[in-house]
C-alpha cells in the first residue's frame, strides 16, 4: 500500500481529532509509532503539513506532568483531506484469508482503523493482522499453560478467543 508519510500522519492524527488536550499519540513520538514513520522524518512532514494548513501545533501537558510538550491537532482542512484519503483507502481490495476483501471490510472484521489495515499489508497485497503482545503480569501464579495458549493463539490467524471460567479464578488478570 503506497501511502506517503504525510498521508499516514494525516490519517493518524485525524483518528484523534476529538482529543481536547495533549495525549501521547499526538506528540512526535506517538505520531511516528502510530503512522509507522521514522521518528526523524516526522518533523519535516509535520512542518509541511502545517504550512499547507492541515495540521496545527499546540502546547500542553500529558497526564498531569509538569513539563509542557508540543502536540499536533488536525484542522478542518486536514479533516477534509483525511476523510478523502480514508474513503479512497476503504475501497481498495486486498487479499485476506484466501479471499479478496475491501480495506473497509477487513477494518470492520478486526475493529481497527483503515490506516492500521494499510500498515498491515505486505508487498503482495495480503493483509497480516496485528499481533497481540502479552505482558508479564506480576503476581499471576500457576498460569504458565494458560499464558502459553494465549501466546500461541496470538501468533496464529485466529481473530477471536474466549476466556471463560468460574467467578474469582483470575479471568480478567
Amino acid at each position: 500500500m503506497d501511502l506517503t508519510a504525510s498521508e499516514r500522519i494525516i490519517l493518524h492524527i485525524s483518528e484523534h481529532w476529538r482529543a481536547a488536550d495533549a495525549i501521547p499519540e499526538l506528540t512526535q513520538k506517538g505520531i511516528a509509532a502510530g503512522a509507522a514513520v521514522q521518528r526523524s522524518h516526522v518533523p519535516r512532514n509535520l512542518k509541511r503539513l502545517i504550512s499547507e494548513g492541515y495540521i496545527e501545533v499546540a502546547e500542553g501537558r500529558i497526564g498531569g506532568r509538569a513539563r509542557r510538550v508540543n502536540y499536533y491537532k488536525i484542522t478542518e482542512a486536514g479533516l477534509r483531506q483525511a476523510r478523502e484519503l480514508r474513503e479512497n483507502l476503504r475501497k481498495i481490495k486486498i487479499a485476506h484469508g484466501g479471499v479478496e476483501m475491501t480495506v473497509a471490510d477487513v477494518a470492520a472484521e478486526f475493529a481497527i482503523s483503515p490506516l492500521a489495515v494499510a500498515l498491515g499489508i505486505d508487498e503482495a497485497g495480503r493483509f497480516h493482522p496485528p499481533v497481540m503482545s502479552l505482558q508479564e503480569i506480576p503476581g499471576l501464579i500457576e498460569r504458565e499453560a494458560d499464558i502459553a495458549t494465549l501466546a500461541r493463539w496470538s501468533r496464529e490467524k485466529g481473530s477471536v478467543m474466549v476466556v471463560y471460567g468460574a467467578a474469582g479464578m483470575g479471568k480478567t488478570a
